[in-house]
């Protein structure tokens, strides 16, 4: 069994086919390869060759043409630019980490917010990048030059200095280097995009879970809350920003 996505499936293998079978994923795109493979805890040879099955099984890993009905994922292609335009972020700041690992990446962010660079708790030490699809779609260029360096240079923040002001002088610097004019929040239209209004992010034996400030204050309280998969309770982790 393995969990993805907050989703149980029967073997890592299926995740890899889902993804194919979604266009999320394709043979011919290494960096989205060895950023599965990361995050699944496999090599990208063994996802290169349940790719090649598949291939080999003649079922299709080629995705319909993307229209606006497609919005709410992120097309493999799109996926491929923001991997490479993090890479590219990551030579811009060779002088202050020369040789920084990949954390990982969610595609699937909720809410008014562009990006999220989210760590602690179950995200360990490299923490993890998380992009909205819609916001995405809407605003391809302009996210991958601007929203995405935005995030990454917290990344390279937390890496280098640790626990800092979320866009203090480091994060400023950081901008910098890549070009851009640091801006703390984005300018995108979020109409038809629901608030997430649960900032709060708990963990348990399985994956994350973001609550309101209701429930968070019972939890404070006292109050016990568990996992109707794992049965396990929860855990406090961090309160997310909102950018």
């Amino acid at each position: 069994m393995a969990i993805f996505e907050g989703v149980l499936y029967n073997s890592k293998a299926d995740i890899i086919r889902h993804l194919a079978n979604k266009g999320l994923l394709t043979i011919d795109s290494p960096g989205l390869k060895n950023m599965y493979a990361l995050e699944l805890g496999i090599t990208p040879q063994t996802i290169h060759a349940t790719l090649k099955a598949m291939n080999e099984g003649k079922k299709s890993l080629t995705k319909k043409p993307f229209t606006m009905a497609d919005v709410g994922e992120i097309p493999v292609l799109v996926r491929q630019k923001i991997v490479d335009k993090v890479q590219w972020c990551f030579e811009q700041t060779k002088s202050l980490l020369s040789n920084p690992d990949m954390p990982k990446m969610e595609w699937n962010l909720r809410g008014a917010a562009a990006g999220k660079y989210k760590h602690g708790g179950s995200y360990g030490r490299l923490g993890c990048l998380c992009w909205h699809p819609k916001l995405v779609v809407r605003n391809e260029e302009n996210y991958i030059e601007q929203t995405v360096p935005h995030e990454v240079a917290h990344y390279i923040v937390r890496q280098v200095w640790g626990d800092v002001q979320s866009h203090g002088t480091e994060w400023k610097q950081v901008m910098k280097m890549y070009g851009l004019t640091p801006e703390r929040t984005h300018s995108y239209d979020v109409s038809g995009i629901k608030q997430d209004r649960s900032p709060f992010v708990y963990n348990c034996g399985c994956r994350e879970i973001k609550v309101g400030h209701k429930r968070h204050n019972k939890i404070q309280r006292g109050r016990n809350y568990i996992c109707i998969l794992c049965k396990s309770r929860l855990s406090f982790v961090m309160v997310e920003e909102r950018a």
